[in-house]
């Protein structure tokens, strides 16, 4: 792999991102495609950026398209979009059957789970996935208690 690639794709994490993900040049030279890495946990982003020989000969890539992938896969973006899918599953909840909301709510969670755990490691995503204490006035199975439940996930979300 030529230097100047991977210094430039260095450049490009150094300027904002540095504290979340690295580069792994060695992977990248073995598998011919760019591979990001989460600094926490070490698992890669999926970057699916192919660096041909073509690209190694002109010593470019299409940073725009790395900067944009970088961005879409960093932690507080993927906690806001995981709250706004949520929040539509939220505000459609009561003209849903409950079980298809619970359903949709258990799901979203487990998703949610798995991407705080490849980002943000393990712990924090325990955290995350603990079961919620419906308060005593809420009856459990009703759409209240899931509104409830839903609404302290984006909670917790919110302070990771």
């Amino acid at each position: 792999m030529a230097k100047t690639i991977a210094q430039e794709i260095n450049r490009v994490i150094e300027d904002d991102w540095k504290q979340w993900i690295s580069f792994d040049e060695a992977k990248a030279k073995a598998k011919g495609q760019v591979i990001i890495v989460w600094k926490i946990t070490g698992i890669p982003i999926p970057m699916n950026i192919i660096l041909t020989q073509e690209t190694l000969d002109d010593g470019k890539i299409n940073f725009r398209e790395l900067r944009g992938k970088i961005k879409n896969n960093l932690p507080h973006l993927i906690i806001k979009d995981r709250i706004s899918e949520i929040n539509s599953v939220l505000r459609d909840a009561n003209r849903r059957h409950l079980r298809d909301v619970v359903k949709d709510f258990k799901e979203w969670m487990s998703v949610t789970g798995q991407l705080l755990s490849k980002s943000l490691g393990h712990e924090i995503a325990e955290t995350f996935l603990k079961p919620v204490e419906i308060p005593k006035n809420l009856k459990e199975g009703t759409i209240q208690a899931i509104q409830f439940s839903i609404e302290e996930a984006i909670e917790r979300l919110y302070n990771i």
